[in-house]
């Protein structure tokens, strides 16, 4: 009877110890409080959803002539404990905007989540998180963002503007590729085409571009590449290098513009 006994609480033991590990694996689940600083630290759950994160650097554009810039955050796990009632934006711990309009209340979608701006906004690497009643649930490092400040209007007439009727992306390690095709409603020759890579890259002299011309008029067709070579992302510790490619549609004065694209371009040191 003694030996049952005992086997028993060893065995009771042992299932305690696996709820024990698996609260713990949880992580996300539950929160903390630092009675310090008011802010709900679970360091577990940071390190699960920021990643490799510190590892990527962004470039784009923020176009003054349009309400707002999107801009999708990429996580390494969702997070659905707590709803996001504000986000505030900082760069090194010091911040640089709380105007950001929330397009999402939690992480979901495979860890994508996503922000609207409706000011300029040059930098940011980390993004503070807050509950519905104010309070800070964690911040979370997100890579670096670089934003170009530009305005360029559509004021075009629609039926003379280039649409996007379809593309093909092949994605390799440290390169990229896309095939695009444009149409227009009405065609006409006076206007030309134009792709643009934010400053901040472009002046660095890493990015290595071709274009190829299938088609030129309507329909408009070329096959972009871009490659940053691998030395580059293992001096600096990347392990993705992305940036935005603008093609703008433009009149022969410059006068009149149109966005014909805007293509997020994602480089990697390894697929």
């Amino acid at each position: 009877m003694f030996k049952r006994k005992c086997n028993n609480r060893t065995i009771l033991h042992f299932l305690v110890s696996i709820i024990v590990a698996a609260l713990i694996l949880v992580g996300c689940q539950s929160e903390s409080s630092d009675v310090n600083t008011g802010e709900k630290i679970n360091e577990e759950c940071v390190v699960q959803l920021e990643g490799d994160n510190i590892k990527e650097i962004n470039y784009l554009f923020y176009n003054e002539a349009v309400d707002l810039k999107h801009i999708t955050l990429s996580f390494h796990q969702n997070y659905t404990e707590k709803k996001f009632g504000k986000l505030e934006l900082l760069q090194d711990n010091n911040i640089v905007s709380d105007n950001v309009v929330l397009r999402d209340t939690v992480i979901n979608n495979n860890g994508q989540f996503t922000i609207s701006l409706p000011e300029y906004v040059e930098r940011f690497n980390q993004v503070r998180f807050f509950d519905e009643m104010g309070s800070v649930i964690f911040t979370l490092r997100v890579g670096q963002y670089i934003l170009e400040d530009i305005n360029i209007p559509n004021n075009i007439p629609e039926e003379n503007r280039w649409a996007l009727d379809g593309y093909e992306t092949l994605e390799k390690a440290n390169e990229y590729e896309i095939k695009i095709k444009f149409t227009q409603e009405k065609s006409t020759d006076a206007y030309e085409y134009k792709l643009m890579v934010p400053k901040e890259l472009a002046k660095q002299k890493i990015l290595e571009e071709s274009i190829e011309v299938e088609e030129k008029g309507n329909p408009l067709s070329f096959t972009y590449n871009s490659r940053i070579d691998i030395p580059y992302f293992k001096k600096n510790d990347y392990v993705n290098i992305a940036y935005e490619l603008l093609i703008i549609q433009q009149d022969e004065s410059k006068e009149k513009s149109s966005t014909m694209s805007i293509i997020y371009i994602p480089l990697v040191e390894s697929i």
